[in-house]
């Protein structure tokens, strides 16, 4: 057994001591809702078990978020490609590292919702003017409703599935900043579409997005064109990131594997293993896979093929920074 799974085991123990009933009774609830369409999800799934013993674990641990409805999806995802232990460790590393800051999302009150909506606003205005001006005379409560959408499920209630993983890779690679320019670019990639829209509309529209169909490789363009730059977009929140004494839980851990791994070329590993700061800049040679539409459908494939893999396994490594 090795340390890691000690504090995994220990954490989880505690939990199910300590936890309190209403956070549990809402868990329970709340995971056999997710991905409900996905073959591993079924009806008395043994991921079901999995899923709540993840959630669970990071509630009891984190008391300022403890539990928001959200959480399951992104935990689901995880463990979709890596085993219960490792899933944990990948979703509190999202919660908690500074690169991802995730857990700001589910604060009560959504404070960083509302510094997100400021920041994708500028944005669209940057990128068209129109646009911006719609959705001021619609009522900027709509972009925060949409966003909270959005961030509390990274994306998996909006996105098809063929675009899906490939946003969470660039999330991987890019961090925070990934969130803020898909979130920008679900408006502005709609544009023709939003500007004829109500706030009814709006709402409905994303409501069904999912099972649009979507230019992949002109989305994916765009997001790209995005990370270049070149328009002067605004890249960070205005929350400042304090850390404390949780934060610090995963900085001894890194995956030694990737999550999504599209290729031989480009897979998560690289990122999440990455040591040199300016990561962007470490692995440019990959971004052309990063941003390519290579995968028709990776939420099937790409689990099918990594669910039950023995490769994935948290490594105890206290120099990293990741």
């Amino acid at each position: 057994m090795t340390r890691n799974t000690r504090i995994y085991e220990n954490i989880l123990k505690k939990a199910k001591e300590e936890t309190n009933e209403t956070i549990i009774k809402q868990i329970h609830s709340d995971v056999p809702r997710v991905l409900t369409q996905h073959p591993f999800f079924g009806l008395a799934s043994k991921y079901h078990i999995s899923l709540f013993n993840i959630v669970l674990a990071y509630a009891h641990l984190d008391s300022r978020v403890a539990y928001c409805q959200g959480m399951c999806t992104v935990a689901a995802i995880l463990l979709l490609h890596l085993k219960e232990e490792t899933a944990f460790w990948s979703f509190a590393s999202l919660m908690l590292k500074k690169r991802y800051q995730l857990q700001g999302y589910y604060y009560e009150g959504f404070p960083k919702i509302s510094s997100l909506a400021i920041v994708v606003l500028k944005n669209v205005k940057i990128l068209d003017v129109k646009l911006h001006n719609h959705l001021i005379i619609l009522n900027e409560g709509i972009l925060e409703m949409l966003l909270v959408r959005f961030t509390f499920t990274l994306f998996e209630g909006t996105l098809p599935n063929n675009i899906l993983l490939k946003v969470w890779d660039i999330y991987l690679f890019y961090g925070e900043i990934a969130i803020v320019y898909v979130c920008t670019l679900l408006f502005t990639f709609h544009k023709e579409k939003l500007m004829q829209l109500s706030f009814d509309g709006f709402i409905q529209f994303f409501n069904n997005m999912k099972n649009e169909k979507i230019d992949v490789q002109s989305f994916f363009y765009q997001l790209k064109s995005m990370f270049a730059d070149k328009k002067n977009l605004v890249k960070e929140l205005d929350c400042k990131f304090k850390p404390n004494k949780l934060h610090t839980l995963c900085n001894n851990f890194k995956i030694k594997n990737g999550i999504c791994g599209y290729n031989e070329k480009y897979s998560s590993s690289k990122i999440i293993n990455a040591k040199n700061k300016d990561i962007s800049k470490s692995y440019s040679n990959t971004e052309s896979d990063l941003f390519s539409d290579s995968i028709s459908d990776p939420y099937i494939s790409v689990s099918s093929s990594l669910s039950d893999s023995s490769d994935y396994e948290i490594v105890y490594n206290k120099k990293s920074d990741v």
